[in-house]
């Protein structure tokens, strides 16, 4: 798997656990190995997606 495929996949699970469950997203950050400020931006983009958060 090259590192951009996995990288896609880390923000995929991480996505998933963000809209599944209340895991803290600095948890799911340690857990994907993602960075903090990666899943913090994944989980504001997912929030505007889904219509809880409004656009500015």
């Amino acid at each position: 798997m090259c590192m951009e495929e996995d990288t896609r996949v880390r923000e995929e699970i991480a996505v998933r656990m963000l809209k599944e469950t209340l895991i803290p997203s600095a948890q799911i950050a340690r857990w994907t190995g993602l960075s903090r400020e990666r899943v913090h931006a994944l989980a504001l983009q997912t929030k505007r997606l889904e219509g809880r958060w409004p656009e500015r």
